[in-house]
């Protein structure tokens, strides 16, 4: 049964001209991601002879052009297409071989998508812009199933769109011109059930690699600013962990512009941004770490931290009781999920059962104060009392 659904890769894009919703009004957005839409050709050699692969990029800044690995897995020789048909050799910077991403570098040309943590909704309108079959900038449109599935281990956003071979390293993008997806595969017999690769997960792979995402660069390359010679980013952590003011801020910027050299790295450059008041990315940072270090208790309270303030209350609840399986006696752990259950799951009495609890365990902290104050204002417990 699993091989009649193979999730079939893609080395292309699409199926519709682009010139097809030319008279409606979405057609500067389409044209300016289009001008950032490349073609790829890739020359691998099987058994002694050259086989061609066709897929599709798109430029986050001149010069720096992401794609799925699978595009460029094993080949000899990348070359990269303009809209305008010009064409650039391919040198590969980055890969990220789990969630099928690559980097490539190309001759610097204007222009560039920025990455930003974007998640989409179910049943949004999207469109992606590829090379189906060798052919040039094709259109597809088609809406999100679900934001994020799991399939064969890895995750995507399920689409309903119609996508062939050569659209794998196509944008998604919605209405409101935001990159949601890289496309990335297809089920082998449906006929319109499609993947793309979460947004985020391309941004995480910048961010590894020190590279900017921000369009207007000259060249691709490391952020400008690195860490003396030696000097680690667990260093450097412990260090902004000593000082305030302009002087620790100068700290935490050097540390989310390290190259990381392992997860424990990511997960302090994930408090960095955490720090600097930077919650969508701090996030990313610390959601990448939590497969290695599931046992980290601390982690999963910030990052519910982070989608309580995202407004995610779910989401927040889930990694607080996974926390206080780890360790049951932090009290920030029933702090957090009394104001989940306060502020977003409308639960009084559960609210009232975790805050209780947390001033037990910390009585004199310095939200014991604010906490008395909601038990006292809230019927359910004066009548217990």
């Amino acid at each position: 049964m699993l091989m009649r659904y193979l999730l079939v890769l893609l080395l292309c894009c699409s199926s519709l001209s682009v010139n097809a919703f030319s008279k409606q009004a979405i057609t500067p957005l389409i044209d300016r991601v289009d001008d950032n839409v490349m073609c790829i050709k890739s020359e691998m050699v099987v058994r002694g002879k050259k086989q061609l692969l066709t897929g599709t990029g798109v430029q986050i800044r001149p010069g720096l052009v992401a794609t799925v690995h699978h595009q460029v897995k094993g080949v000899k020789r990348v070359v990269v297409y303009t809209r305008g048909g010009q064409a650039s050799e391919a040198k590969v910077i980055a890969v990220d071989v789990a969630n099928d991403l690559a980097l490539l570098q190309i001759a610097p040309r204007p222009g560039g998508i920025s990455v930003l943590p974007i998640t989409p909704r179910i049943g949004e309108e999207v469109f992606s812009i590829g090379c189906p079959f060798g052919m040039d900038h094709s259109l597809s449109r088609g809406y999100v199933k679900k934001p994020l599935t799991d399939w064969g281990g890895r995750e995507y956003v399920e689409l309903d769109m119609s996508v062939n071979t050569g659209d794998s390293g196509g944008p998604v993008f919605n209405l409101r011109g935001e990159w949601v997806g890289i496309v990335g595969g297809y089920l082998k017999e449906a006929k319109s059930i499609s993947f793309a690769m979460p947004i985020t997960k391309l941004l995480v792979l910048l961010e590894r690699n020190g590279l900017s995402n921000t369009p207007g660069f000259a060249a691709p390359g490391p952020v400008a600013t690195r860490a003396k010679p030696g000097v680690t980013i667990q260093q450097l952590w412990a260090a902004s962990q000593k000082t305030t003011g302009a002087e620790q801020q100068d700290l935490l910027q050097r540390i989310v512009r390290t190259t990381a050299r392992g997860n424990r790295d990511m997960y302090l450059q994930g408090l960095a941004y955490y720090a600097m008041g930077e919650l969508d990315r701090a996030g990313i940072f610390i959601q990448e770490y939590l497969p290695s270090a599931d046992d980290d208790h601390i982690a999963h309270v910030i990052l519910a931290e982070i989608y309580i303030h995202q407004g995610k209350f779910v989401k927040a609840q889930d990694f607080l009781l996974k926390a206080a399986t780890i360790s049951p006696e932090y009290a920030t752990t029933y702090l957090y999920l009394g104001e989940v259950y306060d502020r977003g799951l409308n639960n009084v009495a559960t609210a009232t059962e975790y805050y209780q609890r947390f001033l037990k365990l910390a009585p004199k902290s310095s939200e014991s104060f604010r906490i008395k104050r909601w038990l006292t204002n809230h019927p359910l417990t004066t009548s217990n009392e």
